[in-house]
């Protein structure tokens, strides 16, 4: 992974508030002196668990989202369908709204 790449990792965890601005100087520090070693590998550890975290528990909820989006959708076309005029000739075939 490039310093790049991980002062952008570093930016959204701090965005997230997940780490204070204190921590995340210290952390931007070290990265780009490169000094990162034995306890600051640790917190590079926690960092990237604490990111995954995060990535895997927004999926979660966009997921649950997309499905409330779809199944809404889904109830006002029915909706739609029942009341407009057009459907009065669906009686020839059988299907009665009301």
């Amino acid at each position: 992974m490039s310093l790049v790449d991980e002062l952008r990792k570093l930016a959204e965890l701090r965005r997230e508030q997940l780490i204070d601005d204190e921590e995340y100087t210290c952390l931007k520090q070290r990265l780009i002196a490169g000094t990162l070693s034995g306890d600051d590998e640790f917190c590079r550890k926690n960092i990237e668990f604490y990111a995954s975290t995060v990535n895997g528990w927004l999926s979660y909820r966009q997921e649950g989202n997309k499905q409330l989006l779809l199944l809404s959708s889904g109830a006002l076309a029915l909706l739609v369908s029942m009341v407009s005029s057009e459907a009065a000739h669906l009686g020839e075939y059988g299907f009665y709204f009301f």
